[in-house]
């Protein structure tokens, strides 16, 4: 019949073989059932060699050996839409087999790992990137938030567990130890909060926990309850009452009505500490406040300890340490200063080993003893030379002054050699118990001087000396030598002397044996010469008491006679006067004896004559 075609019509449908194949009368075809309840209901393992197409439905437990093709449709929980994406009608598609036919899926970096904790986890080989196909971290969504500035940003963590985001990050809470970089926007914690930079914007609310910065950016307003503990920098504006607890403040400017600092507690200002009109900075190192009777500060600045030392330190590293007082602003003309360490070649005996007390003013430098209410046992002033070494120099507060002498007696005391290089002047007498050793004196002696005088006195002016004793020999513009007791003028030719035995020499150094006043020049009696003992001369020339007895109880009546000049004839008549001129008038009564005649001869104005 291969060859017969003719068309059967059965209105009630046909079945062979029982259930084989079943044609009901809806037109269903059941192969395998008598019950079909699709237009083609299979019940058993169809075998297709060809093309299946099956443009609407759904086909269920389809097996397909080559390749299929579903362009619409569902296919088990396999659903094809028209745009050829296969989804899940329920449940998951389940792909089986290595995967090595399919296309366009990326190789996967994730590799499923199972560490023996009864279920298995997925771990990256590299980096992962989220709309980005260059991540440079671990994970990372967008731009590479290692790059400061660029554009667009992004967020990535890294395998040590860090996080940087180059955008703005919102989140309910944040935990951890260490954030970095801005954070705009609130920051609600219940506990520990660590920041290093710290800038905020808007609020902070710590309802409980600390907040611990480096650094403080920005302005803090309202009331801030509890303790600010760590190092703040740029605190603007700091308003209400808050408890700060800091280990070092480093600030331009500082404004409170109190500062209470630890034992160990620093305040450091670059420019100035200011406390106005009013203010205190109290400090009590001691919680002991009654040792001092009361909690109240007595200055504007002050430092209180109930025991132990009480210090104030102000030192540099490279230069001077300055604390300056003044009225107005402390300029070196309006102010006093107390400086160590000064290195300014300004100040001469001044160095970096030198403490200097200064008044830059023209004021007085002031000491006061017992400036307030007058006590018993008022001390002294005291000048040491290390701790334990005898004072150098005491002023007592009765005005006595004592050099190497710690309780002097008199306004001055001095226990030692002491040097005058200018003028001395006293008022009044001095008293030398000991020896007083000149050197050299070259200036106008004045007064009284009781005593022992050892030495020479030189002088270039005039000595003037109401007695005078000496144990030696005392030389005027010479320096005395020999027996004589004084010798005057430095050229023999003008040379005065006094010898040890009482002779005089005038013009020379050397006396004639016998003679008790050897004169080398002229002697002038202006009103009279006596020769002999007699109280009262009686003319210009006498000599009529040589031959009454001495002081020495001695006569020289064996020797009272006079010899004129003895000169020759020759020269007599060589004569002259002491300008050289020849005898006359002016010469008359001249006297001579004339050896060639033996005769005693007397010039009358004109010619010698005898006198015999």
């Amino acid at each position: 019949m291969a060859n017969y075609r003719k068309s059967f019509n059965f209105r009630n449908g046909v079945q062979v073989d029982d259930d084989n194949l079943v044609v009901n009368a809806n037109g269903l075809v059941g192969i395998g059932t008598t019950v079909p309840t699709e237009s083609l209901d299979v019940r058993g393992t169809a075998k297709v060699v060809g093309l299946v197409t099956a443009s609407s439905g759904i086909i269920k437990n389809l097996e397909v050996t080559g390749v299929t093709t579903i362009t619409s449709g569902s296919l088990g929980n396999l659903n094809v839409n028209a745009a050829g994406i296969a989804t899940a009608v329920s449940g998951v598609v389940t792909y089986y087999g290595d995967g090595s036919k399919l296309s366009d899926i990326p190789t996967s970096q994730w590799t499923d790992i199972d560490v023996g904790l009864g279920f298995t986890s997925i771990y990256n080989k590299g980096y992962v990137g989220v709309s980005t196909n260059d991540p440079r971290m671990n994970l990372q969504v967008g731009g590479n938030p290692l790059l400061t500035g660029t554009l667009p940003g992004g967020v990535g963590i890294s395998s040590l567990g860090h996080i940087k985001a180059t955008g703005v990050v919102t989140a309910t809470q944040f935990v951890g130890d260490k954030f970095t970089g801005d954070v705009t926007g609130n920051i609600n914690s219940v506990g520990v909060s660590t920041f290093t930079d710290l800038k905020i914007g808007s609020n902070i609310t710590a309802t409980l926990g600390v907040i611990t910065a480096t650094t403080f950016v920005g302005n803090v307003t309202g009331t801030v309850t509890g303790d600010v503990v760590g190092t703040a920098s740029l605190a603007s504006n700091l308003t209400g009452t808050p408890n700060i607890t800091v280990g070092t403040i480093t600030a331009t400017e500082i404004t409170a009505n109190s500062i209470n600092l630890p034992t160990a507690g620093i305040v450091t200002a670059k420019t100035e500490l200011n406390v106005g009109t009013g203010g205190t900075v109290f400090t009590v190192l001691d919680t002991n406040k009654s040792a001092f009777g009361a909690a109240n500060p007595d200055a504007n600045l002050e430092i209180r300890t109930a025991s132990g030392l009480s210090s104030v330190h102000l030192r540099s590293a490279d230069n001077a340490s300055i604390i300056t007082l003044g009225r107005g602003s402390p300029t070196e003309t309006t102010s006093g200063a107390i400086r160590f360490g000064n290195a300014s070649a300004a100040f001469p005996y001044s160095s970096s080993k030198s403490l200097d007390i200064i008044n830059y003013d023209t004021g007085n430098v002031n000491f006061y003893l017992e400036a307030g209410t007058a006590g018993v046992g008022t001390g002294d002033f005291h000048w040491h030379r290390r701790k334990n070494t005898s004072r150098l120099m005491s002023l007592t507060y009765e005005g006595n002054l004592g050099i190497g002498i710690t309780s002097p007696s008199h306004k001055l005391s001095v226990s030692g050699i002491s040097t005058f290089t200018g003028d001395a002047y006293f008022n009044n007498n001095i008293t030398i118990d000991g020896n007083l050793n000149i050197s050299a004196i070259t200036a106008t002696l004045t007064g009284n001087v009781t005593g022992n005088l050892t030495g020479n006195v030189n002088s270039t002016g005039i000595s003037t000396f109401n007695d005078l004793k000496t144990t030696g020999n005392v030389g005027l513009g010479v320096d005395p030598d020999g027996d004589d007791l004084l010798q005057a003028c430095s050229f023999i030719a003008d040379r005065f002397i006094i010898q040890g035995s009482g002779e005089v020499g005038i013009k020379t150094d050397t006396i004639i044996s016998n003679i008790e006043l050897d004169v080398r020049g002229d002697v002038q009696a202006q009103y009279g010469l006596v020769v002999g003992v007699t109280t009262t001369s009686k003319c210009a020339v006498d000599m009529s008491s040589v031959v009454d007895v001495v002081d020495d109880g001695t006569s020289r009546a064996s020797i009272a006679y006079m010899i004129p000049p003895r000169v020759t004839t020759s020269q007599r008549n060589a004569l002259r006067d002491t300008d050289g001129n020849a005898l006359s008038s002016d010469e008359a009564g001249a006297m001579i004896y004339n050896t060639s005649t033996n005769k005693l001869q007397v010039w009358n104005g004109s010619s010698w004559n005898d006198c015999f």
